[in-house]
């Protein structure tokens, strides 16, 4: 900006200001100094919210986000407050400014307001408030109605998304569920500007991601303006605030240099709002919103997406409870057709390939196994039977593993005991096979007559959280 302009504005009868693209003061004349009662190095470098009474910070902020879209230029009738927290009615009029076809600033002027002006203001805003909330009523109870029609979790999913898009603005959305385990976190959909993205696994840690923090502290939590405040503290430091601070959504971070990354919009993140999805007073998930806009979220969308969470919440319980129910059916089905079908077997070997190869069949696991107790060492399991590469040379190397060692396999044996594990590598008892190296998940349980156990039911799956509680009841109903 030239001198000559600088004068003028320092000149100015009004209060004039220029604000960078995040908010904050570059410059304030003296009017507008004086009349907040500061000098103008007290205010460059601080965000215009700052230097606002709080009832209005919600509306400047939309003016703002409206301002950065091209809508230029808009009034606003509000108060600003003093050095002494005094409120000042002011007339507000604020523009973009430019460099071709770059925006690089606001120009705001400021003039004193009548405090009659100011009210009626008041009362239009709060007017427009009262009927925008009864209407978001209304679409709260058709969200409700519309997602709890299904009991498909992945169609109410969909459902939630869409009925969440035309409502609250966001370039990005997530939806975040607490696996079986409780140790992970599954982004279960996944939509970045309206087009559908892969799904994530994250191990769940409130150090690790806000989603993880708004999980473990059944809390909300808005973000302002990432881009602003993504050097001022660690995601550890979470743990010690008085109030929601503004940060990043986040899953990885670098142990040495505390570096925190987006799991979206990486680059152009501004604005974050998560909510927690509690059913039956335990925290299944997290719904998060993204933006590319700075200051897109405040209260008022926080309590809007907290109550369709609630909605969302129930119905995503219900359709996980109604696929559980359903799975068990399956699975008895599994277990009385697998019956059928091995009871004629007489001949050992083929009854043993024939378990395998049903089980496999009927339930749909990636590796099936069967050790037995060796007929001439009772202190090893003799490998006998089972699907996939890994189990051709298993048996043509003859495997056999120790009793109370051997991982899961021989501890099973040992302690006539079952293990279900969704990690199979953060447990202590497991023990790495190359040939079977993709392993995630695995069950194992004892194959019994009477008190005696004959040997061992070894059941893996390449994905973690594979399994449930229905699954360790159909192996062992089996066993």
């Amino acid at each position: 900006m030239e001198l000559s302009q600088l004068n003028l504005i320092e000149s100015a009868g009004d209060g004039i200001f220029l604000l960078n693209t995040e908010g904050d003061f570059i410059l304030i004349n003296r009017c507008l100094a004086e009349l907040i009662g500061y000098v103008p190095d007290e205010v460059r470098g601080r965000p215009l919210q700052a230097f606002l009474a709080p009832d209005w910070v919600s509306e400047l902020n939309k003016i703002l986000n409206r301002l950065l879209l091209g809508e230029s230029p808009l009034r606003l009738d509000l108060e600003i407050l003093d050095r002494q927290n005094h409120s000042i009615p002011v007339e507000l009029t604020a523009s973009l400014v430019k460099h071709g076809d770059s925006v690089s600033g606001i120009m705001g002027i400021v003039r004193k307001a009548s405090d009659r002006k100011v009210l009626e203001a008041k009362v239009s805003r709060y007017s427009e408030e009262a009927r925008r909330k009864a209407e978001e009523m209304a679409t709260i109870v058709n969200i409700g109605l519309a997602i709890t029609r299904s009991f498909n979790l992945t169609e109410v999913l969909r459902l939630i998304y869409a009925q969440l898009r035309p409502l609250i603005p966001f370039s990005a959305f997530a939806i975040a569920l607490v696996e079986s385990s409780g140790n992970d976190v599954h982004f279960k959909f996944v939509a970045e500007h309206g087009e559908p993205q892969p799904q994530m696994r994250r191990q769940l840690s409130q150090h690790t991601g806000l989603c993880g923090w708004v999980i473990s502290h059944a809390r909300p939590l808005l973000i302002g303006n990432w881009k602003k405040e993504q050097n001022s503290f660690h995601l550890r430091d979470l743990e010690r605030q008085q109030r929601e601070k503004i940060l990043t959504d986040v899953w990885e971070e670098e142990r040495e240099n505390r570096i925190v990354r987006p799991v979206l919009l990486a680059e152009s993140l501004r604005s974050w709002l998560g909510v927690p999805l509690v059913a039956r007073e335990r925290t299944i998930g997290v719904i998060a919103l993204f933006s590319e806009t700075p200051y897109a979220y405040d209260e008022q969308h926080q309590r809007l997406l907290w109550a369709i969470a609630d909605q969302a919440a129930m119905a995503i319980d219900n359709a996980r409870l109604y696929e559980k129910q359903r799975r068990r059916a399956v699975l008895l089905e599994a277990i009385r057709e697998v019956s059928q079908r091995i009871v004629p077997i007489l001949d050992q070997d083929d009854l043993l390939n024939q378990v395998v190869t049903q089980i496999q069949a009927c339930f749909g696991y990636d590796n099936v196994h069967i050790f037995l107790v060796d007929s001439i060492d009772s202190t090893l399991l003799e490998y006998r039977a089972g699907t996939g590469t890994a189990a051709q040379e298993m048996l043509h190397e003859k495997t056999r593993l120790p009793i109370g060692e051997g991982g899961f396999v021989g501890w099973v044996a040992a302690t006539g005991e079952s293990i279900l594990c969704n990690n199979v590598t953060a447990h202590p008892r497991y023990r790495y096979y190359e040939p079977l190296a993709k392993t995630q998940a695995e069950i194992t349980v004892p194959l019994r007559y009477g008190e005696w156990v004959l040997g061992v039911l070894d059941v893996q799956s390449e994905q973690k959280d594979a399994f449930d509680e229905n699954d360790l009841f159909a192996l062992q109903s089996l066993g």
